[in-house]
């Protein structure tokens, strides 16, 4: 059975810059016609590459009192029916080989 949002990304490939990053984006929708929080989470291959990939958060974190963390960006409030915008950021570190390197964002209901 699908689950609440519908993932879809920019491109099926991300070319990286001479530092070894890149970016790339996921168009998510919540399918339902209820309100949800939406949580992002990375399926790599190979699984150690998943700390190679963090989301921006969808709009500038302002400044937190002292000892507050600051919000986590791969949770978000869905409207029914919403459509947002994931930006995944990708740092490969220097000493990995060249290669094909494979995830794929996964957003459920953050009740589950």
């Amino acid at each position: 059975m699908p689950g609440p949002f519908a993932v879809t990304p920019s491109t099926s490939t991300v070319s990286l810059d001479a530092a070894r990053q890149g970016t790339v984006t996921f168009t998510v929708k919540n399918t339902t016609k209820i309100r949800i929080r939406g949580v992002g989470r990375f399926v790599a291959t190979p699984p150690e590459s998943v700390h190679w990939y963090t989301i921006a958060p969808a709009a500038p974190i302002p400044t937190q009192p002292t000892g507050q963390p600051a919000p986590d960006p791969s949770a978000r409030d869905f409207a029914p029916e919403e459509t947002q915008t994931y930006t995944v950021n990708i740092a490969v570190p220097p000493n990995t080989a060249a290669g094909d390197y494979r995830f794929k964002l996964i957003v459920a209901n953050e009740v589950n």
